[in-house]
């Protein structure tokens, strides 16, 4: 199980309407998937340095 960002204790996972989120019995809150937000974080930054390099290649093939 995952552990709560706020107070380390274990989260359930829930999935209603399309969308999957953790609760949090001890907090009594819906927390974020925050592994699936780093994942997608990571993923941009991967992306965009993709095309930083990419940017940086052309612009010396132009000089």
């Amino acid at each position: 199980m995952i552990p709560c960002p706020c107070c380390s204790q274990r989260m359930l996972m829930f999935a209603q309407k399309g969308r999957t989120y953790w609760y949090c019995p001890n907090c009594r809150q819906e927390m974020p998937d925050l592994l699936n937000v780093m994942m997608t974080a990571q993923h941009e930054r991967s992306h965009l340095n993709g095309l930083r390099s990419k940017l940086v290649t052309e612009e010396i093939t132009v000089s």
